[in-house]
C-alpha cells in the first residue's frame, strides 16, 4: 500500500535538518538518485516496479504523484522535503512536476535493472 510518511525535523537558528535513518525504513535502500531541472508539467515515471519499492522526496518545488493499484487511484502532492511517499512493488505511478526547477530524490530497494520496469 502507498504510504505518506512525515520525516523528522530538527530546527534551530542555523536552519533545518531532516534525517532519513535507513534502519527505520520499510526496506533496505540499495540506490539513491535525483531528478532535477525538471520543467513544470513534465511527466516522468509512468511505470510499475516488479520487485522494487521506492520512496520519493521532493527536495525543491513540487510533484504530483499519481498511483494506481487494483483499480484504486491515489494522488499525492509532494511539496516539502519532510514528505516521503513510499510506493511498494506492483503500484503503477506517474510523476508530474508542478513547478519549474523541481528536484525529486528517489530511494530504491534495488539497484537499477531495466527488466524491473513495466510500462503498461
Amino acid at each position: 500500500m502507498v504510504e505518506l510518511h512525515l520525516l523528522p525535523e530538527f530546527k534551530d537558528d542555523r536552519g533545518v535538518l531532516t534525517p532519513m535513518d535507513f534502519h527505520e525504513f520499510p526496506f533496505e535502500p540499495k540506490r539513491i538518485f535525483y531528478v532535477y531541472d525538471v520543467p513544470k508539467d513534465t511527466v516522468r515515471a509512468e511505470h510499475t516496479h516488479k520487485t522494487a519499492s521506492v520512496a520519493l522526496v521532493c527536495m525543491n518545488g513540487s510533484f504530483l504523484v499519481e498511483c494506481e493499484q487494483q483499480g484504486n487511484i491515489m494522488q499525492v502532492l509532494l511539496s516539502h522535503p519532510r514528505e516521503c511517499l513510499e510506493i511498494p512493488p506492483g503500484v503503477w505511478h506517474r510523476i508530474v512536476s508542478k513547478s519549474d526547477n523541481s528536484i525529486l530524490m528517489v530511494v530504491a530497494s534495488e539497484p537499477y535493472n531495466k527488466e524491473e520496469y513495466e510500462t503498461n
